[in-house]
């Protein structure tokens, strides 16, 4: 540690300040800000965290923004700043917003599966066109394996350690932002994020896919995801169904007027029930195609179907008749579905619904 106590400051000719060209008052300077960043770094960040980097903050009167730039990059550099793990940060930003979103964040971050390299110090997870600010989605959507900048920094302070000019930037830290998330989507790496190690993981969990939605939703709100970029996010995009099993957005529809419980019937995939009432899915590109009984029985499923399931689907139908347009019962009335008075299940011939 440096004592500068005795250290004389040259003042201007009104003694209202240092003057600026004496050659003893920067050298004094760097030992002073030497002594400031050492000071944040052993005691005041790892006391206070995110509070232990307000002395730093900037004064909407001041120009000093160089000089804050040039101290937070030498506690970037010294791997000082205040941090915390995926599971800490997305507990933190989704507390009180989500409904079990802290029991949610535990169950992801307990799955076990290929990991991706650690490669920063530290990411800040923000958007392009809102630098000042972590955002919750892709804090969540960022790589489990990178801590990241403690949201409660001030905003000033993140703005200022997401300027690309500030020293250490991509060498030690770096920001996550929308268009690293849509290669996720898309299952690409670039020169700065891997790809997702675990695609069909990653995309079965959905509240994990409501984050996805939710930042790709907002990009093309503010004009930041382009047509051909949607259009790659459309076709790559898993989501989880009502199973749970991660599956291409393509391949899904909206709902299915059927019972998903009954083993031996085969339905094709339906969106998963946390995500059908997403604002995304009313776009026009976005929309997905209902899956109606008249596709169901045109498809072949009853006729193949065992007798135990063509019973248990009569035991659904006498509950659910309502899901029977008038159109489609005589398709229906056609089938093998229908209980005798011995219980042998039969068509009814001759007869319409």
């Amino acid at each position: 540690m440096v004592h500068t106590s005795n250290a004389p400051i040259a003042s201007d000719n009104k003694r209202h300040g240092p003057a600026r060209n004496e050659a003893t008052n920067a050298e004094l300077r760097a030992e002073c800000e030497s002594l400031l960043t050492d000071a944040l770094a052993r005691h005041a960040i790892p006391r206070w965290g995110a509070e232990g980097l307000n002395p730093l903050v900037p004064s909407s009167d001041m120009d000093n923004h160089h000089k804050i730039l040039f101290l937070l990059s030498e506690l970037a550099n010294q791997d000082a700043m205040p941090v915390l793990d995926w599971r800490a940060a997305t507990e933190l930003l989704f507390k009180g917003k989500k409904r079990n979103a802290k029991a949610i964040v535990r169950k992801i971050a307990s799955h076990r599966g290929p990991k991706e390299e650690k490669k920063y110090r530290f990411v800040v997870p923000v958007t392009t066109w809102a630098s000042d600010r972590i955002h919750p989605a892709l804090s969540l959507i960022c790589p489990r394996s990178e801590v990241q900048l403690d949201p409660r920094n001030d905003p000033a302070i993140i703005r200022l350690l997401t300027d690309r000019d500030t020293s250490g930037f991509i060498e030690y830290f770096i920001t996550f932002d929308e268009n690293n998330a849509f290669d996720r989507v898309a299952s690409e790496s670039n020169k700065y994020f891997g790809a997702v190690a675990d695609p069909v993981r990653e995309f079965s969990e959905s509240f994990l896919a409501h984050s996805y939605l939710d930042l790709i939703r907002l990009a093309i709100d503010e004009d930041k995801c382009d047509e051909s970029v949607e259009h790659k996010i459309i076709n790559a995009l898993l989501l989880p169904d009502i199973h749970g099993q991660a599956t291409p957005l393509p391949d899904l529809y909206f709902s299915a007027p059927l019972p998903s419980d009954i083993p031996g019937l085969h339905l094709p995939p339906v969106l998963h029930e946390d995500l059908v009432a997403h604002p995304l899915f009313r776009r026009r590109k976005w929309r997905r195609p209902k899956y109606t009984m008249a596709k169901f029985l045109e498809g072949g499923t009853l006729q193949t179907a065992d007798e135990d399931t063509r019973r248990l689907f009569w035991q659904w139908l006498r509950q659910n008749e309502r899901c029977v347009a008038a159109h489609e019962r005589p398709k229906l009335a056609d089938l093998p579905v229908w209980p005798d008075e011995n219980g042998c299940l039969c068509r009814i011939i001759g007869r319409i619904l």
